[in-house]
């Protein structure tokens, strides 16, 4: 079996993206998504929000910017039931984390 890597964005330049106005956040998520696409062949479209913050409004400019999967830090393991596909759990690796 053949290995695979795929990329996931996680923003251009890290903000909180509910902090941001309309104009940057629309920036932060295309950017990102583009900069990936022009240079992997597996990308993913899906975005992981700077520090697990994201509200409807988020959500919503992820999903018109053309992703199609939104991941938070809360919640852990990905469970049966999930609410939206902009609020994905995902279990947070601490940076402190080692072999």
């Amino acid at each position: 079996m053949i290995p695979v890597v795929n990329f996931c964005s996680h923003r251009w330049s890290h903000p909180n993206l509910v902090a941001v106005t309309d104009e940057e956040l629309r920036l932060e998520l295309e950017e990102s998504r583009s900069w990936l696409e022009d240079r992997f062949a597996n990308t993913i479209s899906c975005v992981s929000y700077p520090y697990g913050l994201f509200d409807d409004r988020v959500s919503a400019v992820a999903e018109e910017s053309g992703y199609e999967l939104g991941m938070t830090i809360s919640g852990g393991w990905i469970g049966s039931s999930v609410d939206s596909r902009f609020a994905v759990p995902r279990l947070n690796v601490p940076a402190a984390v080692s072999d």
